[in-house]
């Protein structure tokens, strides 16, 4: 369940559900500003098969239709279940492993929450989460005590929204762990390299070689280009939830 604001256009993005992933989508529209925001829950105890449908389904190719709506910011949030103690430290008690970890920084998206969520007598980790692309819009992410006799801690965000000199980025993202590495060894293998003569400078060998390299690499190495978002100095304070 999301509430919203009053003030603030919401509508349901149903065509992105999925019948076997528990998922929300909600486009917002919030000071001429497309914001599609994401409410997941994983349940514990999936099998590798549903894990990786998960991740490749619920995760990777949802938010390439996400991005092809071109927002201007993309935020999920929600329990994942990762059951890790940091995000960025050990991954090996969670039923995802290292997986749902790669996914969200091959999709150049960034994880806000850096505290314990859940803490019991049996258990401490890091269950519930902010994931999104643009971390300089977020001021303030943090843990609150838990509401009644719950075992899980409230996550606080606030979100602070630039105005209309926001300034939009592209950073080129390449996907290192599905390059043709053997292919590019025998391209190489291949290269005339007995072309570079001693009549050539140092410079010119140099470009050469680097002419060489690049065109291998944008050739057998897929990437694409990921929207990045940098908040200016002047702000407006827009809202402030409990997630």
């Amino acid at each position: 369940m999301v509430y919203v604001r009053d003030d603030i256009v919401a509508v349901e993005r149903t065509n992105l559900n999925l019948p076997k992933i528990e998922m929300l989508w909600l486009e917002l529209n919030v000071l001429n500003k497309k914001i599609m925001f994401g409410v997941y829950y994983r349940a514990p105890g999936m099998s590798a098969l549903e894990v990786d449908e998960f991740i490749s389904t619920g995760i990777d190719q949802t938010l390439d239709k996400v991005l092809c709506d071109n927002p201007d910011i993309i935020i999920c949030i929600g329990d994942f279940n990762d059951k890790c103690m940091s995000w960025d430290g050990n991954h090996s008690e969670s039923e995802m492993g290292y997986k749902f970890y790669n996914c969200i920084n091959d999709n150049n998206l960034f994880q806000m929450v850096d505290e314990l969520t859940k803490v019991t007598d049996s258990c401490s980790s890091c269950l519930d989460l902010i994931i999104n692309n643009s971390p300089g819009y977020f001021d303030n992410v943090s843990t609150l005590p838990p509401l009644s006799d719950l075992d899980r801690n409230v996550i606080n965000g606030t979100i602070n929204f630039v105005d209309s000199t926001a300034t939009k980025l592209y950073k080129e993202v390449w996907y290192y762990d599905k390059a043709d590495w053997e292919l590019i060894d025998r391209v190489l293998f291949n290269t005339h390299w007995h072309n570079f003569t001693n009549e050539d400078s140092v410079d010119e060998i140099l470009e050469a070689f680097y002419e060489i390299i690049y065109r291998v690499i944008d050739d057998y190495i897929p990437h694409r280009d990921r929207q990045c978002f940098f908040c200016l100095s002047r702000h407006f304070r827009l809202f402030h939830t409990d997630f």
